[in-house]
């Protein structure tokens, strides 16, 4: 995790021209850019904490819609009287015609 933040760091200060070579500088000059560092490390983008911040109060949102559709839901179940549908108005079940159950009775005419 350490090593995660020094990556960071240093890749933050080879992008912003801050460090140019790849070797260790003396110890004055490593503490300068490891504040610099910080410095950057700093920084925000607001570009993306709000996208952040957006998709953080969207979850919210559907959450609490959610949460009013099953007390809804709820609410509708404890309306209906014994022996009826629990379904939402229109979604109840539809039944189709009966099949006649007479068997199918063919006579020698019938067979070719």
């Amino acid at each position: 995790m350490v090593l995660g933040f020094e990556c960071v760091r240093q890749i933050l200060l080879w992008r912003n021209g801050v460090r140019k070579t790849m070797e260790v500088l003396s110890p004055e000059e490593e503490t300068k850019l490891f504040e610099e560092g910080d410095a950057l490390l700093g920084k925000r983008d607001w570009v993306f904490d709000g996208m952040r911040l957006r998709a953080e109060a969207e979850k919210i949102y559907a959450r609490k819609q959610e949460e009013k559709l099953q007390e809804l839901e709820r609410e509708r179940a404890k309306n209906v009287p014994k022996g009826k549908s629990k379904q939402a108005p229109g979604l109840e079940k539809k039944s189709r015609p009966k099949r006649s159950n007479a068997a199918i009775k063919y006579t020698e005419n019938d067979i070719y």
